[in-house]
């Protein structure tokens, strides 16, 4: 079994000039929290409230939520379990989110690539991991040039 987590509550601080500023996102439940799963292996996603982050990609078991499993600096943290290789799960923040089939994709951007600042997140990974040492959770950035999601020769991504 393969356990993950990244213990804070808002996983990813971007900071752009035109709103740079943190928030706290809860989960959908009460304390202990969120655990979503599908088990299912076309991917499925999950609003977090209204707050504009999803649990989303989820697929073949994968589990993602906000919970009190590994809290840290607060009362919860985000979690995931992936049980077997194939399982997946993400927390997302999608601007403008549209649900397609149940899973959710960004319909607009934050703003120009140029105006991000820094990002960052922090992470542990539960002692009884079966899951290499040298992998941790991943920050994508999708890149759109003309900032417009319909056109998409312009696209790419910063994977870090």
């Amino acid at each position: 079994m393969r356990r993950l987590l990244i213990p804070s509550v808002a996983i990813l601080l971007v900071a752009l000039s035109s709103s740079a500023s943190g928030s706290v996102i809860y989960s959908n439940n009460p304390a202990p929290g969120d655990f979503f799963t599908n088990p299912g292996s076309s991917n499925q996603g999950l609003a977090v409230g209204t707050s504009g982050w999803y649990y989303n990609n989820t697929r073949n078991s994968g589990v993602v939520g906000i919970n009190t499993t590994y809290s840290r600096n607060g009362n919860a943290s985000v979690y995931f379990n992936t049980p077997s290789g194939a399982a997946k799960a993400d927390f997302e923040f999608l601007p403008s989110a549209v649900n397609l089939g149940g899973n959710f994709f960004a319909g607009s951007s934050l703003a120009p690539f140029s105006q991000l600042q820094s990002f960052s997140y922090d992470w542990y990974r539960d002692s009884s991991s079966t899951n290499p040492a040298i992998q941790h959770p991943v920050i994508r950035v999708l890149l759109d040039r003309d900032g417009n999601l319909l056109t998409t020769g312009d696209r790419g991504g910063l994977v870090l």
